[in-house]
């Protein structure tokens, strides 16, 4: 009995021993085979914790990349477009050029430049014909200006009567049945029986030179702005100038001279010629400047009416200067 128990304890323990061996075996072995990349726990079939954690790290680093790279294109795009739809206009507005279109006056006005005019401030010696001059005596536009006052309509401007001594409200003031613009540009006296060098408001002016003389209204300052230009000054900072300057060549007649400076010299009517004691003149198209010749036809003389406005009230005074002006 007790032999066969004895025999029963021992192959317990003969099991027992078998099982931990095997139990130690198993539990010391690899837990991850380079070979089949599974670890091991009695059956073979479950995949390692370390593959799929680096299966999910290389997922989560792909994603990464894809989102960072979106996001540098949007960036670029949104860069583009804020570059192309308002960088670049505004640069361009900020470039552009505002030119400013000057509004034709409501006056229709003759062009006829006076020969390189003298201002006060910077005197310059005239010379005697530019080609703005030939375009405007070419395409001549009628004259349109505003009308000054002129009470008694006589022709004469109540402004220009005053300097004149006639009487502004009345068209004939030495009553006399000449109205006081005839007399006046015919070399009368308005105002008395005389001739127009009798009136007490106008003088006579002669250059240093001696080579013309003129009359003028006495109240109006005088200015020599060189030996050959003259400025006699209005109170309205207008002004009417008198200069020379000697020919290219010898003339015959004013006419002769005037055809080589101008073109359209057939539409000349006869109101435009002048009469003078100096010689024969022409009047340009727009009435405010006349031509003389003298000196044995070498030289040219120029007379100017520069008004500071848009009416000319001394218009007529500047047509008696021309109509005076003579030979000394």
């Amino acid at each position: 009995m007790n032999k066969i128990k004895t025999k029963e304890s021992e192959k317990t323990n003969d099991e027992m021993w078998s099982k931990l061996e095997k139990d130690f075996t198993v539990k010391n072995m690899p837990s991850f085979s380079r070979f089949s990349a599974t670890s091991y726990d009695g059956s073979g079939n479950d995949k390692s914790t370390f593959s799929k954690n680096h299966e999910n790290h290389d997922k989560a680093k792909s994603t990464g990349l894809i989102i960072i790279g979106s996001g540098i294109v949007v960036v670029g795009v949104l860069f583009f477009l804020a570059y192309r739809f308002l960088i670049v206009p505004a640069m361009k507005g900020s470039n552009q050029v505002v030119v400013q279109e000057t509004v034709a006056s409501p006056i229709v006005a003759e062009v006829a430049t006076p020969v390189d005019i003298i201002v006060p401030e910077t005197p310059v010696i005239e010379t005697v014909a530019t080609s703005s001059e030939e375009v405007a005596e070419t395409a001549v536009v009628e004259i349109v200006l505003p009308v000054p006052a002129d009470a008694d309509g006589d022709g004469l401007s109540d402004a220009a009567e005053l300097y004149l001594g006639t009487n502004p409200q009345s068209a004939d003031s030495d009553g006399d049945g000449y109205d006081d613009l005839s007399e006046i540009l015919s070399g009368y006296d308005p105002t008395g029986p005389g001739k127009l060098s009798e009136n007490r408001k106008l003088a006579l002016y002669a250059p240093v030179d001696g080579t013309y003389a003129l009359l003028y209204p006495n109240a109006w300052e005088v200015n020599t702005v060189s030996p050959g230009a003259t400025l006699f000054s209005a109170p309205d900072e207008s002004f009417i100038q008198i200069s020379y300057e000697d020919a290219e060549m010898r003339y015959d007649d004013i006419l002769s001279w005037y055809k080589t400076q101008f073109s359209g010299v057939g539409s000349l009517t006869v109101d435009r010629f002048i009469d003078s004691n100096f010689g024969p003149g022409i009047f340009s198209a727009d009435g405010y400047i006349a031509y003389f010749l003298g000196e044995e036809g070498t030289r040219i003389y120029v007379l100017s009416y520069i008004r500071s406005g848009e009416t000319a009230p001394y218009l007529e005074i500047f047509r008696m200067m021309a109509v005076t002006l003579m030979k000394k």
